[in-house]
């Protein structure tokens, strides 16, 4: 017998033909993928796991205490022009009670280094936005070099007006 092909079994055929069979390499590269995927998600998560728990510890700190330096005025260095001033008032932030205590036992010792380096302080360095963020730095370091071995989180300055 014949067998009688019709339009409907060559479409089938061809259908077969045409569907590429998926290659081993292929599934080889789609599985890597996925396990990269979920891999660097799992990774992520982790992190942000562990990075939540350490800011809810650093919202656990105590606050820090705060020592006041006497206010100090000083002459500034113009460079032989009219005389200038420079008021200051800071704030020295203490981890904890002890070091804020060693901070008010030295506190002779802080004022005279803040005023030996203002002293030094000409007014263009008093100019714009960095000016004052520079002398915010050098007093940190010299608040530090003086509180050994306690640490100095922060100087504030609470006034800072040249005249």
């Amino acid at each position: 017998m014949a067998r009688i092909t019709t339009l409907g079994d060559q479409a089938d055929d061809t259908v077969a033909s045409v569907t590429p069979k998926p290659k081993p390499k292929a599934l080889l590269l789609i599985g890597a993928a996925v396990l990269l995927t979920s891999a660097l998600g799992t990774g992520g998560f982790v992190t942000w796991q562990s990075m939540s728990g350490k800011a809810a510890e650093a919202d656990e700190l105590p606050p820090p205490v705060y020592v006041e330096v006497p206010p100090m005025v000083v002459n500034l260095d113009n460079g032989g022009g009219p005389a200038r001033f420079l008021k200051a008032r800071v704030m020295i932030a203490a981890r904890d009670e002890a070091a804020a205590e060693q901070l008010r036992a030295r506190l002779p010792e802080i004022n005279d280094s803040f005023i030996a380096f203002f002293r030094d302080v000409r007014p263009v360095d008093m100019v714009g936005a960095q000016g004052p963020f520079r002398i915010k730095e050098e007093l940190l370091l010299r608040a530090t070099a003086v509180a050994r071995p306690h640490k100095v989180d922060d100087v504030l300055i609470q006034e800072l007006v040249q005249q």
